[in-house]
């Protein structure tokens, strides 16, 4: 898949567990790249998509998350999202 962020394409990809080196996901922002475990549950590889989008998001704005700051707002981000089903749309067309 392709997300833009910060008006760069990035390409999120599922990768074989070798390419991997025991890490869920890994981010690379001048490679434009976001490799996921492709081993992991689909909860792991939800989870993981967007706390590699959260480190891309980090890096292009600069505002110097550390990696337990990224882990924290990741869980939040996806609660939010599941206990709110819809939110997106009614935010955006409110």
């Amino acid at each position: 898949m392709e997300i833009k962020i910060s008006g760069i394409n990035f390409q999120m990809q599922d990768k074989e567990p070798e390419k991997m080196n025991g890490l869920v996901g890994m981010a690379m922002f001048n490679a434009q790249e976001m490799w996921i475990n492709a081993s992991s549950t689909q909860q792991t590889k939800i989870i993981a998509r967007w706390h590699e989008i959260i480190h891309m998001m980090d890096r292009a704005y600069g505002t110097k998350l550390t990696e337990e700051q990224v882990t924290i707002f990741t869980h939040a981000l996806v609660a939010l999202l599941r206990d709110n089903e819809g939110i997106v749309d009614q935010i955006n067309n409110d």
